[in-house]
């Protein structure tokens, strides 16, 4: 086969003289080997943009990427080095691999597409090629020979179908030798929980649900809450401490979720029984009537800045026990009248570390917990602060939290601790070690009576929030996080997984690097704990807490939504195709 030489996107041409397939669960991978090419720069127009290029056009409308391997010889005529390219017509144009030549006669060198290179996908149209680009070179000075020359193409066939097409995998399915639960997140309205469409979709994919909203203090106490309008009865806590209390929460919003759980047939995490935010301020104040002192915020309403009635100790802490001990026994309740166990684990306390965690734990100068450091003392929730740490000046309420889930939840029910940069650990904020040093404590606490037994605190599990960027924290910096919190001796939910991406393409090589990451310590690890759940913090891009971002649209999820339907999408195709990569599994 002659040579090629082109020197414009329009003029392409394939050179391949064997191509053989392979198959994946949800992809198919093709492997091409071109004849050999001698490409001499001199007979190029000078300063021209030249390569010499593999058309991918086959793949149009489809996800891909791309592992080359290729034998290089290049004789360098110039006087400085030169950085030849392998890459992609497809957006932002991306180097698959590249290969810097010194002034000279090379050795034959061979270059491959790194390995992280080859688990990126991209989205291929119908003028897209793999091309060799000389671009910042003057071409006249290369003489170029290429052998052994293979690149192999997987493909997603599945790219923009409806997720409840048949031809779809199952996350749930192709996960079911790695993770015991695939989650997803969602609201009960009329687009997501409550919608027909939404829930089969939602069954096909997971065997888990998390509600966004429904299930936090808020939702259970309804929201607006205050005493001036609740009727208050008497409870009186382990301690013998008498109270007063809303003669009821509200369960109507609670029962159609757990509900939807058993027409689903799937399971649910809590979420969350004890956190610093969407609380009502009626809660942490005397007579459940808060004197607040607030501020305008972003969404044309007011975010309050204090509470200049809290209540003492004593009474948050019956309040506390009140409260877990209601939700908990409502739940079993409705299971019970059911017949169905819906929740399968809680989320007991959220968000109770500070992002600026130092390393001093306790005294008046501690600064780990929300409310101690510098960026969140004496603020509102809103503001990053907490009434819990105002009340208690300390973990207190953390323990105690553990102590009545344990005491009021099911045996089998696993009870965990969830936060947010749960990998974060430099100097600007160690709040892994803050994290570590929270589980020590529970770990280690005393046993109290609690409802006439004796009870310690239990937690079974760390929630890695994991709401991640394209470049931050990084694969391995997770995955440092993820092997310390299992020699802990807890398992791992990743609760609220999704990523802060500008294109798709960085938000499917986002999910396929941690995917890989996450496989790895599912249910073939060696150790004795595992990363057990994966959820997905939502069901579509569109719907994102992420979009929109500082107005700009982010690709945080793995489904796109038309109209009333959702579709897969490139960073789908990239979870499923790094499950059925050889390898990927431990």
């Amino acid at each position: 086969m002659k040579k090629t030489i082109i020197v414009a996107l329009s003029a392409l041409a394939l050179l391949f003289t064997s191509c053989e397939t392979s198959a994946n669960y949800g992809s198919e991978t093709n492997s091409y080997t071109q004849e050999d090419e001698n490409i001499n720069g001199s007979d190029l127009e000078d300063g021209a943009f030249a390569y010499i290029a593999y058309s991918l056009s086959e793949y149009a409308e489809k996800s891909i990427s791309v592992d080359l391997t290729v034998e290089m010889k290049v004789t360098n005529k110039g006087e400085s080095s030169a950085n030849l390219m392998w890459q992609l017509t497809t957006s932002g144009y991306p180097i698959i691999t590249s290969k810097s030549f010194p002034a000279g006669t090379s050795d034959w060198i061979k270059v491959t597409t790194p390995s992280a290179n080859a688990k990126n996908f991209y989205t291929a149209g119908a003028d897209t090629v793999l091309y060799l680009s000389t671009y910042g070179t003057n071409p006249a000075d290369l003489e170029i020979q290429l052998r052994n020359v293979e690149y192999k193409i997987t493909s997603s066939v599945l790219g923009g179908k409806d997720w409840i097409d048949e031809a779809v995998p199952s996350l749930k399915e192709t996960y079911s030798d790695t993770f015991d639960y695939f989650g997803i997140a969602c609201e009960n309205n009329s687009k997501e929980l409550a919608n027909e469409n939404s829930r089969k979709g939602i069954a096909k994919h997971a065997n888990s649900i998390t509600m966004g909203n429904e299930f936090k203090p808020d939702g259970f106490f309804g929201w607006g809450f205050s005493g001036n309008t609740a009727t208050l009865v008497d409870f009186t806590d382990s301690n013998g401490t008498t109270i007063k209390v809303p003669e009821t929460l509200n369960y109507s919003t609670v029962d159609a979720c757990l509900s939807a759980c058993k027409e689903m047939g799937i399971k649910m995490r809590g979420h969350v029984l004890t956190w610093h935010s969407q609380t009502p301020d009626a809660f942490y104040a005397k007579d459940w009537i808060a004197d607040v002192t607030t501020k305008p915020n972003q969404y044309g309403g007011k975010s309050t800045v204090s509470i200049n009635n809290l209540v003492d100790k004593e009474t948050m802490t019956a309040r506390h026990e009140w409260y877990i001990k209601t939700v908990l026994n409502h739940v079993a309740e409705w299971e019970a009248e059911n017949d169905y166990r819906a929740i399968w684990a809680w989320d007991v306390v959220n968000e109770a570390m500070a992002d600026d965690s130092g390393n001093i734990y306790s005294g008046s100068n501690q600064n780990w917990l929300r409310g101690s450091t510098k960026d969140t003392k004496n603020k509102g929730p809103a503001d990053g602060g907490s009434f819990w740490y105002q009340i208690y000046g300390n973990e207190e309420f953390i323990i105690n939290a553990f102590r009545f889930a344990n005491a009021y939840a099911p045996e089998d029910v696993k009870l965990c601790y969830n936060d947010y940069n749960e990998y974060m650990n430099y100097s600007g904020g160690y709040k892994t070690d803050a994290i570590l040093h929270l589980i020590n404590l529970l770990q280690t606490a005393e046993a109290k009576t609690i409802n006439g037994k004796s009870i310690k605190p239990r937690i079974d599990a760390m929630g890695m929030q994991s709401h991640a960027g394209t470049s931050y924290p990084g694969a391995a910096a997770y995955e440092t996080a993820v092997k310390r919190f299992l020699a802990m001796g807890l398992d791992i939910h990743v609760t609220e997984l999704d990523f802060s991406a500008a294109t798709q393409s960085a938000a499917a090589k986002a999910y396929a690097d941690y995917f890989t990451v996450m496989q790895k310590y599912g249910k073939s690890y060696v150790g004795s704990n595992k990363i057990t759940c994966v959820t997905i913090w939502g069901l579509a891009n569109e719907n994102s807490w992420f979009n929109p971002s500082n107005g700009k649209t982010t690709y945080p999820l793995l489904f796109t939504k038309k109209a009333d339907k959702y579709f897969t999408n490139d960073s789908f195709d990239a979870v499923i195709t790094t499950k059925s990569q050889p390898g990927n599994s431990p």
